[in-house]
């Protein structure tokens, strides 16, 4: 009787370390994908700031470029 109760005891302390390692494992993929996801999102916002930052430059020469054009038609005007 005892006999039969250890081995389903080993039966079941083996069946639950293999569910404990199979859950480690999902654990672990889930971690990794959290992780892969972070790095992508974390890339996207970089790569919209850039691009953003890109932008602003533009229209600032944009701007600038705008501001010079004026001041010599003013002063073109302002010699005649």
């Amino acid at each position: 009787h005892n006999y039969m109760n250890s081995q389903g005891d080993r039966g079941l302390k083996k069946e639950l370390q293999n569910r404990v390692k199979t859950l480690e494992d999902e654990k672990k993929k889930m971690e990794d994908e959290l992780r892969k996801q972070q790095k992508e999102r974390e890339e996207a916002a970089a790569k919209e700031h850039a691009s953003l930052e890109d932008e602003k430059r533009k229209l600032e020469d944009e701007l600038r470029k705008q501001q010079r054009d004026r001041e010599e038609m003013a002063a073109t005007a302002h010699d005649r």
